[in-house]
């Protein structure tokens, strides 16, 4: 999967991150995934934001947003893709 992490002010400026250290960025890639495969991803990320959402403010804590887009991005090829 490939993947780009940075993050914008807009206008199109991407500046490279270290996200583990900085704990900001974005990944953006391609999967490729069944209908089934996909609806058990969606579950498990439901419970990993469900187990967070009860978190409130606290002295150590800073609000994160977390969006999550899922949408096909081509036709399903009748082969495998290149491994």
């Amino acid at each position: 999967m490939g993947e780009r992490v940075g993050v914008g002010g807009g206008g199109g400026d991407v500046r490279e991150v270290d996200d583990d250290v900085v704990g900001e960025g974005y990944r953006q890639g391609t999967l490729w995934l069944s209908p089934e495969e996909l609806a058990e991803m969606v579950d498990e990320l439901r419970a990993v934001f469900a187990a967070r959402t009860g978190n409130g403010p606290a002295p150590n804590r800073r609000p994160h947003l977390v969006s999550a887009i899922f949408f096909p991005s081509g036709a399903a090829p009748d082969d495998q893709p290149p491994a």
